[in-house]
């Protein structure tokens, strides 16, 4: 029994250590960050709150873009959250499955904080998705689909926006097919084309 109060003793300081580093992430992100964003400026962070189906606590993040643009989502803290990503709430999509590695959730710190976001984008174990938006204004916002255990209420993710730039060649050939639910056709892709 001692064994198994130790254990638990172990993961409730872990759990609190996740949700110190939560808190200070919610407070920086409340201190610097502002609902309106620039396209191509890095990653963003986001807080989402409210358990399954919760959504970001701020937001939504508006930007409007001159060219299509690539909308990048990765969580970063505990495997196993996913997200739905909307446009002015429209969903755009979610983002992978990826299991959850309950109970363990191994705390890394990362300096500058927001390589937190490039190590997890390449690491397969956590949630990641790409959505393509046509130019012009755009509202994004997150909601929980997945939370890591069945106690979390949210978490903490990043996203980022950049431009991308199409030429006619990238829509040939069911290239238009690679920029997700934007084009329903060749035509319209070259359309949007340089």
């Amino acid at each position: 029994m001692k064994h198994a109060r130790g254990t638990t003793l172990k993961w409730r300081l872990i759990a609190t250590l996740g949700a110190a580093v939560l808190v200070a992430f919610a407070a920086a992100g409340a201190a610097n960050a502002t609902t309106k964003i620039t396209v191509d400026s890095g990653w963003q962070s986001f807080i989402t709150g409210g358990g399954l189906d919760g959504a970001s606590i701020a937001g939504p993040w508006v930007f409007t873009s001159s060219t299509v643009a690539k909308v990048t989502v990765t969580d970063a803290f505990c495997r196993g959250d996913e997200f739905r990503v909307y446009d002015k709430d429209v969903l755009l999509g979610d983002t992978s499955e990826v299991a959850s590695e309950f109970p363990a959730c191994p705390f890394e710190l990362f300096f500058p904080a927001l390589a937190r976001a490039d190590a997890a984008l390449a690491d397969p174990g956590f949630s990641h998705g790409v959505f393509f938006v046509a130019p012009g204004s755009h509202a994004i916002e997150f909601e929980n689909k997945a939370l890591w255990s069945d106690t979390s209420t949210g978490t903490g993710a990043f996203f980022r926006v950049d431009s991308v730039s199409i030429g006619k060649v990238d829509c040939k050939n069911g290239g238009w097919m690679n920029y997700g639910t934007l084009f329903k056709n060749q035509g319209q892709c070259t359309s949007l084309s340089s």
